[in-house]
């Protein structure tokens, strides 16, 4: 037995959802037992690799007196994209990931005949999104982010795809 158990989708949105932390070796387990298909993409493999190393950027990172990227920014955004791979398991456009001098973490969906989607992962139960379209609509807000991802933020990204 593995480290998920062998759970299946249904119980690992519920795991994720819940309340409590998500260790990075439960991460790395279910994208091995889960998303094998998906985490087969190099572009999904590049997101997940690129997400976890930013655990490695020292204190001022960008010369700039910028904080170390929060643990647990990184987790919530992995726990975020492993959600995302769950429910579009068909693919999806493949967000940039950018630090920020804060410590936190975001990922954002650029797209030229759409516009722009950034969603950033704070350390504690919210995550604020903007989104910038093309005609001029703008949304934002800030949303927790404990349970699943909102239906909002599934349809943002969904129109992104």
């Amino acid at each position: 037995m593995t480290g998920t158990g062998g759970v299946n989708d249904e119980e690992i949105l519920k795991m994720l959802s819940d309340n409590s932390f998500v260790s990075e070796k439960f991460l790395e387990d279910l994208f091995r037992e889960k998303l094998a298909d998906i985490a087969q993409s190099p572009s999904i493999q590049r997101l997940i690799i690129e997400i976890k190393e930013l655990k490695n950027l020292p204190n001022d990172w960008n010369g700039l007196e910028a904080n170390k990227i929060d643990s647990l920014s990184i987790n919530k955004c992995l726990n975020f994209v492993c959600q995302l791979a769950i429910r579009f398991p068909h693919g999806q456009t493949i967000p940039y990931v950018d630090p920020h001098p804060d410590g936190e973490v975001s990922l954002t969906w650029r797209n030229k005949d759409i516009g722009i989607l950034n969603i950033s992962f704070s350390r504690n139960d919210h995550l604020t999104y903007a989104c910038i379209f093309l005609n001029g609509e703008k949304h934002k807000g800030k949303l927790h982010f404990v349970k699943e991802i909102n239906s909002i933020l599934l349809r943002l990204i969904d129109y992104f795809n």
